[in-house]
């Protein structure tokens, strides 16, 4: 029995696209539909014109559907015959297969939440362990030696106010985009 969409094909047409599914190229069904062309090329470009048709195109859709249906039902009963078989090479795995598909198998679901805590004394130390093990350079990893104190220099700067600057000048005029408190 035809779908809707083979029905409204012509007998030619429905021959082309069931020959489309017995293998092959799409010339070698437009061929064995009967389509003719004077040559080869022209033959070419008319299967071309056929398979971009709408109601071509609908039919092949509709066909390849149906076929898969079916293909399901095979897949089915070649499924059932390994796990009939227990000497089957697949047969454990069948048999899950089945097990899964067919609702018998409980699914678990886990969820695990963590949180971790790692101080940044911690996080060195773990670094400098790993470097070691592997025998790299702790200064490269890091970008500063952390076993060594920084001695630095430093002199105390006015916070800078803009109440505190003439009015008339042209620093006045400049906006504080510098927030120093969240620098500091």
């Amino acid at each position: 029995m035809l779908g809707p969409c083979m029905s409204a094909l012509s007998l030619q047409e429905q021959v082309f696209v069931m020959a489309l599914f017995n293998g092959g190229t799409a010339i070698a069904a437009f061929e064995a539909a009967g389509f003719t062309a004077p040559n080869r090329k022209a033959l070419q470009r008319k299967c071309c014109y056929y398979t971009s048709l709408p109601r071509i195109v609908a039919a092949i859709r509709e066909n390849d559907a149906r076929k898969m249906v079916l293909l399901g039902a095979e897949a089915q009963a070649a499924l059932a015959a390994i796990v009939r078989n227990p000497t089957h090479e697949a047969h454990f795995k069948a048999v899950k297969l089945a097990r899964d598909d067919g609702g018998f198998t409980k699914p678990v679901e886990k969820i695990v939440n963590m949180k971790v805590e790692i101080s940044r004394e911690e996080k060195v130390r773990q670094i400098r362990q790993w470097a070691t093990a592997k025998g790299l350079d702790v200064v490269k990893l890091l970008g500063y030696d952390p076993g060594e104190p920084v001695d630095a220099e430093f002199t105390e700067a006015a916070v800078y106010s803009p109440k505190a600057v003439d009015p008339g000048s042209a620093a006045s005029t400049e906006p504080d985009v510098h927030d120093l408190t969240e620098l500091l």
